[in-house]
């Protein structure tokens, strides 16, 4: 008996080991799932000027956007995300009928872009 009792423990503490690294320690997701519950989108928002508009990303976090028109070279500003994550940021003189890539990297890992071919004017 005292074997089969040492089995069943086992087997339960592989389980319950099992358990703890998909769901993690306190029973929350695995960590792929609260990643995408974080996941940082940048749009366009308009075009004269030409804005962007962030969203999901971490509070008050420091952003570098870049917009990037087809043939040209890039322009880059640097904006503080709100308390909810999210942004909105003016490009002067970026004409986006031609083509738009744009990237914004955030300071503590947040990351999102859009790439638009060409847009019909």
């Amino acid at each position: 008996m005292p074997l089969a009792g040492a089995l069943a423990v086992t087997a339960f503490l592989v389980a319950l080991g099992v358990g703890i690294a998909l769901g993690g320690a306190d029973g929350d997701h695995a960590p792929a799932t609260r990643a995408a519950k974080r996941q940082a989108l940048l749009m366009p928002a308009g075009s004269n000027p030409f804005r962007v508009r962030g969203s999901g990303f971490r509070a008050r976090e420091r952003v570098r956007v870049t917009i990037t028109p087809t043939g040209g070279s890039g322009i880059m500003r640097r904006v503080r995300a709100n308390a909810r994550g999210t942004f909105t940021v003016a490009f002067a003189r970026v004409d986006s009928c031609g083509g738009v890539h744009g990237v914004a990297a955030g300071s503590r890992g947040s990351r999102a872009s859009f790439q638009f071919s060409a847009i019909m004017c």
